[in-house]
């Protein structure tokens, strides 16, 4: 089978389609044919090297964290799914491993695909799709009502997150482009503020703010916040943790959210995906022969939505 390789860190330059043995599912398992993947910021900054704290020097290492396609072997124990059942997932693995012709997942990650979506929309929802809603519902429990700033709304995170602030009647505001306000409008934000036209959005009192961008400043942040409102950050920052430690808080709530691969929340979000219709828009989409100038493309600015990792 083909996979994404790199034997050191760096540019789109060090990776390589290399033909490796197919993996063997472990107990508790599967073995999942890929269909779809896409490729997220966090895959150029692991193959870039910006996170190397994280991701260490045990090389080869391979990236993709979103999943979706078919169950094809199982290992022992393994009994939460059928051969040829589709799934999807957020992979769980410390450096993801999906951009690759077959990988193997613990079944505990993996949820049954929604009916009526494509797998290319799919294959772009987990790990951006989890990041929205953890942010917005798990982390701030966001209801009818609630004002709602998403800074970076036309973004993968953010063009979800308008979405499904939007599902629970929320009133909401993005931060974005000006080129892409009617794309933020699409998405479900009744107002937009541009960025690049000296906009940033900080003009009310908010329930929640959603920094995707994760390049506001925090004391910013509370000032416009309600009492008692969320404010959710992506990236971590200086400010945002001193913030969370000395307490200057004023009856805010700081978070950094880190995603994390709960099945639980997968099968939340996808049924939400359902019943709201919410769509997935690709910015772009590319094959695993093109998965340099896949990476290239997602690292080059910010693409609308997402970009989309055909594997088969």
């Amino acid at each position: 089978m083909k996979r994404l390789t790199i034997n050191q860190y760096g540019a789109s330059s060090v990776m390589d389609l290399v033909e490796v043995d197919r993996p063997i599912p472990k107990a508790g398992e599967v073995l999942i044919e890929m269909h779809y993947s896409s490729v997220n910021p966090i895959d150029f900054k692991l193959r870039n090297g910006e996170l190397k704290f994280y991701s260490g020097f045990h090389f080869p290492m391979t990236f993709g964290f979103d999943v979706t396609g078919r169950v094809v072997a199982k290992g022992k124990g393994a009994n939460r799914f059928e051969i040829g059942d589709m799934i999807i997932a957020l992979s769980n693995k410390k450096r993801g491993e999906a951009h690759a012709e077959y990988c193997t997942l613990d079944e505990n990650v993996c949820v049954m695909a929604p009916e009526g979506i494509s797998h290319e929309a799919l294959g772009c929802l987990p790990l951006a799709g989890l990041t929205a809603y953890q942010g917005l519902v798990s982390r701030s429990q966001v209801k009818k009502g609630d004002r709602v700033l998403i800074n970076g709304a036309t973004g993968g995170v953010g063009h979800y997150a308008c979405q499904i602030a939007s599902y629970f009647d929320a009133r909401v505001s993005a931060v974005c482009s000006y080129k892409n306000a009617e794309e933020a409008k699409r998405f479900g934000a009744t107002t937009v503020y541009s960025y690049d036209k000296g906009e940033n959005g900080l003009l009310k009192d908010y329930d929640i703010i959603f920094d995707v961008a994760s390049n506001l400043k925090v004391k910013d942040a509370i000032r416009y916040l309600k009492p008692g409102g969320h404010y959710v950050a992506t990236l971590p920052a200086i400010d945002l943790f001193l913030y969370m430690a000395v307490g200057l808080l004023r009856n805010r709530n700081i978070h950094f959210l880190i995603v994390k691969s709960i099945r639980e929340d997968l099968q939340k979000l996808s049924r939400i995906v359902e019943d709201a219709g919410i769509s997935t828009t690709v910015s772009k989409s590319f094959q695993l022969k093109d998965i340099k100038s896949a990476y290239d493309f997602c690292e080059s600015g910010s693409p609308v939505g997402k970009v989309s990792l055909k594997l088969i």
